[in-house]
Formats: structure tokens, sequence, C-alpha cells
């Protein structure tokens, strides 16, 4: 029986031993553990293919409006190297530019100032296909060069003269087109056109005006 009884004291000795020598638990372990998550990773925005168009047209009326608007007045084709045309439309979108733009501290009637990078820019949306901006033809008075500050003035010219309608727009694999009408205050139609769009690939335009000209037709 003494036998009995020490090899079960013995037993509850070792027992106790390799109790004390467990590892001691982290505090934090104790706690009641969280359902882990898993990381989410983020969908892409993926850049939308262009032209854009459905979304963009109208914020690009300064370019295509400037066009027609010129072609109308002087009865030209749409022509990147006549120079009358070119002038003549950076006319027009200039003036779009100082009411969309500064919102508006000139009147009509009143000079303003305009920047030769300006004058680039406009020249840029207007006439996609184009390279070097013709000189200033002989006989063009709307917009005077300041030779001194290299900046151009024009007097300000709103309301636009005209409105335009844009007819069903569609698109293809790089541009998109549509029919667009220039009518008169009383709505008459003064011309018909057929105007295509392309995206504006300047990362420092592209939010100001998306969609850049790339080409207008007289239209039946």
């Amino acid at each position: 029986m003494k036998k009995i009884l020490a090899l079960v004291l013995s037993l509850a000795l070792i027992t106790v031993f390799f109790a004390g020598c467990k590892p001691s638990e982290d505090p934090k372990s104790s706690k009641t553990p969280t359902q882990s998550v898993q990381p989410v990773t983020p969908t892409p925005i993926s850049t939308p293919k262009p032209p854009f168009c459905k979304d963009n047209v109208l914020a690009s009326e300064t370019a295509f409006g400037s066009v027609v608007r010129a072609m109308k007045e002087l009865s030209v084709p749409y022509d990147p190297k006549d120079a009358m045309l070119v002038w003549k439309t950076i006319f027009f979108a200039a003036s779009y530019m100082q009411t969309s733009k500064t919102m508006i501290s000139a009147f009509p009637g009143d000079n303003i100032t305009i920047s030769e990078s300006e004058i680039l820019f406009l020249y840029s949306l207007c006439f996609k296909n184009a390279t070097d901006i013709p000189e200033m033809p002989t006989g063009f008075t709307d917009i005077v060069f300041n030779k001194t500050d290299k900046t151009y003035t024009m007097a300000f010219l709103s309301p636009m003269k005209n409105k335009v309608e844009i007819g069903e727009i569609k698109e293809n694999a790089d541009s998109c087109f549509f029919n667009l009408k220039l009518l008169s205050d009383d709505k008459a139609i003064l011309s018909n056109y057929i105007v295509t769009l392309v995206l504006n690939t300047n990362p420092k335009t592209i939010e100001w005006c998306p969609l850049v000209v790339a080409g207008v037709e007289a239209a039946k």
C-alpha cells in the first residue's frame, strides 16, 4: 500500500513540475481572437477609351463652336493652313475662353489681353492636325499683336452670335462625329456641318477641353 501511495505521489510531483515549465502565455493571446480581414485590392480605375463622346462633346464647344462660326463668317472650308480662318477661329475661341474661364471682368467691346501660350493652346484645340500656326494675315484686325510683351489684344465678344444645335453623336474606334446646325437668334438654320472630334491627348489641357477638332465638313 505504501508503494502505491508513493507512486501516486511521485506522479503528482512530476505533473506539477512540467506544468511549471510551461511557457507563460502572451497577455494578448488571452484576448478573444479577432477575425482576420483580407486586404481588399482596389479596383483599378480604367481610363476611358477615346473619344469620350457622350459626356464630353458639350465641354468641347469652345473648339468646334469657334471653327464653324469662323467658317460661316468667311465662307471657307475647314483648312488648318488658311491663315484667315485660323485667326478668326482663335478670335472666337478667345471669347469663349474669357466667358467660361474668367467669368467675366470684361464687357462686350472691352479689350482683353491674351498670352502667346493661350493663343497656341486655342489653336491646338481647333486644328488637331496642324503643326505651326500661320502668321497673322494682312488685313486681319480682330486681334492685335503686341511686340513689346508678346501678348495679343482683342475686343471682348460676348454673347456669342448665333447658337449651335448638336445632332446625334456617333463614334468609332478613335473619333466621334455629329451633325451641327448653326442657328440665328430666331432659330433659323444658317449652316449645316459634320464635325469630327478626337481625344485631346495633352494632359495639361484635356480637363479643360477633352475633345479637339479633327475636321469639319459642310453638310446638306
